[in-house]
């Protein structure tokens, strides 16, 4: 585990989609639930605003882990998936422009540039997120990983962000990429690294 990691504040906009992309999933009694488990009943209000910490995000997932068993994986990565369409939805006029002009670059451009819009949403402006390409595929590192602050495991557990991952890059006749997380700072890792096949 990683010790000088901060545990981070996510913005209200970041948070109140996550809520969102779960109760979409699991329904609003199920979310209540998770967010009670969490000690984040403050969020159980109509309004949900208000910043969470990495570390209440890490508890959320971890009682969606728990409740789910061996399902959650899933469930995650759907929830991964809807959070990123809200975020696209949610962004500003001027990166809807570009996620909307990205379909007419080249196959690889696209990728890059489509995956470098998400790192931006995660990471905000105190986070690292990097993207390196490897041949045709492409190393998605997450040194921030709000979704693994102060958790130890035994095996990966970003699927949220895989979910992400897919959804980003799902489109354009495209089939869909095979993405392994090959690295996870919740089992010791430096970063979450995700390798994107094609």
């Amino acid at each position: 585990m990683i010790s000088d990691r901060l545990d981070r504040c996510l913005p209200d906009r970041l948070v109140r989609n996550i809520l969102k992309s779960i109760e979409e999933e699991m329904g609003l009694y199920s979310l209540h639930l998770m967010l009670h488990q969490a000690g984040l009943e403050r969020f159980v209000s109509a309004a949900r605003s208000g910043d969470m910490r990495a570390s209440e995000c890490t508890s959320l997932l971890k009682g969606i882990r728990d409740y789910y068993g061996r399902g959650a994986r899933g469930s995650l990565i759907r929830i991964g998936s809807r959070w990123f369409e809200l975020l696209v939805r949610d962004c500003s006029l001027v990166q809807k422009i570009k996620v909307g002009t990205v379909r007419l670059l080249p196959v690889e451009m696209r990728r890059l540039r489509i995956l470098d819009f998400l790192a931006r949403q995660l990471c905000g402006g105190d986070g690292r997120i990097a993207i390196h390409t490897l041949d045709h595929d492409i190393i998605f590192v997450d040194q921030t990983s709000q979704f693994t602050f102060g958790l130890e495991a035994c095996e990966p557990v970003c699927w949220m962000t895989q979910g992400m991952i897919q959804r980003a890059l799902a489109g354009g006749g495209e089939s869909e990429p095979d993405i392994e997380e090959i690295s996870c700072q919740a089992m010791g890792g430096d970063a979450c690294k995700f390798h994107i096949r094609f």
